[in-house]
């Protein structure tokens, strides 16, 4: 009874063997929104596994990615558990907050931009407010999974607020 929504260039894994297992554990590489139910019946949890996250659910909704260097939750009602699948750290996230690693590798909270809806994707397109070129083409090859180059190396500095549908990559690039 829970589901899952896949973003662009994700993908999800779990054992054939899902109903007798006594976790109910997933696998993601990219990023997905998880609405997860309580198994009211047998009590059993519900783990996603990332490259270098264990996220632990009872019953909550929220945001997984991993297309960046690291993985990033963001819960939007429930309670979860991370633990860094490497070391010892471990978080616990309330509703409306955000975590992953920072540029030292460890475990915390994030700030995020408080303007942006923090899952757009979900309503099918992507908002990215005052990025530079460049982390705009790297947010199109993690959502189209292409390498994208750019003629005009002058332009890739400056920044713009864009909104790009993420079904449709031929209007994302005349965007």
């Amino acid at each position: 009874q829970s589901t899952v929504r896949l973003n662009a260039n994700s993908q999800i894994s779990y054992s054939r063997r899902w109903n007798s297992m006594s976790v109910r554990t997933v696998a993601l590489d990219g990023e997905a929104f998880f609405e997860v139910s309580k198994d009211l019946k047998n009590h059993k949890k519900f783990v996603v596994n990332t490259k270098d996250l264990s996220v632990e659910v009872l019953g909550t909704e929220f945001n997984v990615d991993t297309r960046a260097h690291s993985t990033r939750v963001y819960l939007e009602a429930g309670s979860v558990k991370l633990n860094a699948v490497h070391g010892e750290d471990s978080l616990m996230l309330v509703p409306g907050e955000e975590a992953g690693f920072d540029s030292k590798g460890n475990l915390s909270k994030l700030s995020r931009d408080e303007d942006l809806p923090p899952i757009n994707w979900k309503e099918g397109s992507i908002i990215l407010k005052d990025k530079t070129l460049t982390e705009i083409l790297v947010e199109y090859e993690k959502v189209f999974g292409e390498k994208y180059t750019f003629s005009n190396k002058e332009l890739l500095d400056q920044s713009f607020t864009v909104m790009f549908p993420i079904t449709d990559k031929k209007k994302a690039l005349d965007i």
